[in-house]
């Protein structure tokens, strides 16, 4: 009892400093009052009853009304929206970050593998990795975490002794009480070395005559010392691979570093700034498709009203000379007809609001439909050619990402070569002894004149002491596993720079097309515009002569009246599609140059600092606008669980003038714009060569 009362004792401290409260992520990054997108605890989704398989619901999917249809005999009630709002309402959704393409097919990647569409949760899931090769830079420090290990036993013994000595005689049962308390300390260093704290007793008591005392205490307490000399050696190598001790050959091969895993953790942060980049190409897309669906409702239903007064007119004129019912039935086929389209374009509208909703994660509102108030870009903007091809290939996150590929693959090449050499380990240890009649107490006991009675007194005078020095040397015979290791990643590295040039050709090629298109969307912009003036000519000359009814004959023939129709009402439908291609064939620009964010004002927030900066959330990454606040922005409360955000009040339009209107458009793609951005995002771009240590280790 006595000795377990003193180990318990010994242990309490130990075990008090080895735990701490678990805390929450929101306190391990420091904030106190956070609010995050991940729930507060992790939901629990109840499926013991059966019924709740099939009608269990996580969302609000349930509680969605009625669609708007053909038939639902409802007045569209627009909700007017500017592709900022619209881009505002998609990146406030954006926890999951969908494609326009997936929508209605049936290789669905939502549907049929969630697991690989990307969310915003993907850079913090990557950062806090704790698996071979997808280590998070968190786990990778783990390696240099002190390890604490202690252990207890009691134990007792029976035996019958074969011989006489110390007092018992051969055939006598000698009984054995004995304990042993052990604590380890250990840790892996930087150098690759590792150094560990070890403390032991032990305890034992029996009725031998021989003993000097009938139990005692024999311990020491022990430091060690291990550190690679050639193969697995420095700081540099570490930081590449980790611990040489702790790698399993074969297994965790040379990425398990911090290096390593913090360039993990960019290159997951540069797929994420993909996703968003192409998340915001589709939803502008999706806008002008609406914008576009838009458009031909409006010109279908004024091609309607046109049938609708010819039909009037040839009613009117039935009675006239040359007149009879196939007139009649004509100008009434011309009118169902127009009707159809109209139908068929008011689906356009409501089938094109349904997936922006979708794509911006926005519930479907039988109230009101989306209405895109914005018009497209007409100004014919002067694109800089040198200038937008040195931002592609400097600011192109699909070559950032290479770069880091290419850098991971250089320093792992490294780790392998530092490998391939014999390992010679400097080994050292020295220990303090002890022995004693008890553990704790008076230095002086019976039977001796020696200060014998404390162990831990005997132990802490330094008396008795141990130490050892000398290295120890190991290599494989042939080597042949270190040098395929090398070779393997010598072609790892060729690759990724082969890989890298050919992406950089691929990027020149996109932006070449890029810029043809600028120009043959353009022009087609142009003339079609003529076609629409020629369209309008001949649609008055058509009805003018028809209603002149020249010598009675005018009215006879509609054919020419409503082909002249349908070519007015496709001119300016195909006006209206010219106008969105040129749009998006700049839009297009923004995105080979890498440029989209900006053009869009958001920025992607990403660690501890930045995240204090935009949104205070340490999970998930904050996407911030850098587009100026408009007047009469206020702070807004929460919404509602499932509905979506308000954006920011939108002002009172004001009445612009085309050639405003246009200097306007030239003003958003001006390069001397870009040229002071390019400068501004140069500096913060990463250098291809081996990143410092000091300077790594520093952040």
């Amino acid at each position: 009892m006595t000795l377990a009362l003193w180990c318990a004792i010994v242990m309490l401290p130990l075990q008090l400093c080895a735990c701490r409260r678990h805390r929450n992520l929101a306190e391990s990054m420091g904030y106190e009052n956070t609010y995050a997108v991940l729930p507060a605890h992790i939901p629990e989704f109840d499926q013991d009853a059966e019924t709740q398989a099939f009608t269990g619901t996580v969302s609000n999917a349930i509680l969605a009304p009625e669609p708007t249809r053909l038939r639902s005999n409802k007045e569209l009630v627009p909700w007017d929206l500017t592709l900022q709002e619209v881009v505002f309402y998609a990146l406030s959704n954006a926890q999951v970050i969908r494609q326009s393409g997936q929508f209605l097919s049936p290789n669905n990647a939502l549907l049929r593998s969630p697991d690989g569409v990307p969310t915003a949760y993907d850079t913090a899931i990557q950062s806090s990795g704790v698996l071979f090769g997808q280590r998070g830079y968190q786990a990778a420090l783990s390696e240099f975490d002190t390890q604490f290990t202690t252990r207890m036993l009691w134990g007792n013994s029976t035996t019958v002794q074969n011989n006489s000595s110390g007092g018992i005689n051969g055939g006598d049962v000698l009984s054995e009480d004995s304990a042993q308390f052990q604590a380890v300390l250990q840790r892996a260093l930087l150098t690759g070395g590792q150094f560990g704290l070890s403390h032991t007793w032990n305890y034992s008591s029996n009725r031998m005559p021989s003993r000097l005392f009938p139990s005692n205490y024999e311990g020491f307490l022990r430091a060690e010392f291990r550190q690679p000399l050639w193969a697995g050696a420095g700081p540099r190598y570490t930081s590449i691979a980790g611990p040489i001790s702790e790698n399993i050959q074969g297994v965790t091969g040379v990425q398990q570093g911090m290096l390593i895993s913090k360039i993990n953790d960019l290159i997951a942060q540069i797929d994420y700034e993909i996703d968003v980049t192409n998340f915001l190409r589709d939803v502008e897309m999706q806008y002008w498709r609406l914008y576009l669906a838009y458009q031909t409702y409006e010109i279908e239903r004024e091609s309607l009203a046109d049938a609708n007064r010819i039909l009037d007119i040839v009613q009117s004129r039935a009675d006239a000379p040359g007149g009879d019912l196939s007139r009649v039935v004509e100008a009434r086929d011309g009118v169902l007809q127009a009707e159809q389209r109209v139908l068929d374009a008011l689906e356009g509208v409501y089938t094109n609001e349904t997936q922006l909703r979708n794509l911006t994660n926005v519930q479907s509102d039988s109230d009101r439909t989306i209405r895109p108030i914005d018009v497209p870009v007409l100004a014919d903007i002067q694109l800089d050619w040198g200038t937008s091809l040195s931002e592609a290939l400097l600011r192109r996150p699909e070559l950032r990402r290479q770069k880091k590929a290419l850098q991971s693959a250089q320093l792992q090449l490294e780790a392998a070569e530092n490998l391939d050499r014999p390992r010679i380990d400097f080994l050292a240890s020295g220990q303090f002894n002890g022995m004693g009649d008890n553990l704790l107490g008076p230095s002086h006991t019976d039977g001796t004149t020696r200060s014998l009675g404390s162990a831990y007194g005997r132990l802490l005078a330094g008396r008795e002491t141990g130490w050892n020095v000398g290295a120890e040397f190991s290599q494989p015979l042939g080597r042949r596993f270190a040098r395929e290791q090398v070779k393997n990643n010598e072609l790892r590295v060729i690759k990724a720079m082969d890989l890298l040039k050919a992406q950089e050709y691929e990027v020149l090629a996109e932006l070449t097309a890029a810029f043809q298109k600028v120009d043959k969307t353009y022009l087609a912009m142009k003339k079609f515009e003529q076609v629409v003036d020629n369209a309008e000519d001949r649609l008055s000359a058509a009805e003018a002569d028809y209603e002149s009814n020249k010598d009675g004959r005018g009215f006879l023939d509609l054919d020419s009246l409503n082909r002249a129709r349908d070519i007015y009402a496709q001119a300016h439908v195909q006006f209206a599609q010219s106008q969105i291609e040129y749009s998006m064939a700049l839009t297009e620009i923004e995105l080979r140059c890498g440029r989209l964010l900006d053009h869009h004002g958001v920025t992607l927030a990403f660690g501890d600092d930045q995240a204090r900066s935009f949104m205070k959330n340490g999970v998930v990454p904050a996407i911030e606008s850098n587009v100026p606040a408009l007047q009469g922005d206020e702070p807004q409360p929460a919404p509602a669980e499932g509905s979506p955000p308000e954006p920011p009040a939108v002002p009172e339009r004001v009445e612009t003038s085309p050639e405003e209107i246009l200097d306007a458009d030239r003003a958003l793609f001006e390069p001397a714009n870009y040229e002071v951005e390019w400068a501004r995002n140069d500096e913060n771009q990463e250098d291809l060569e081996p990143i410092s240590l000091d300077s790594f280790l520093n952040e």
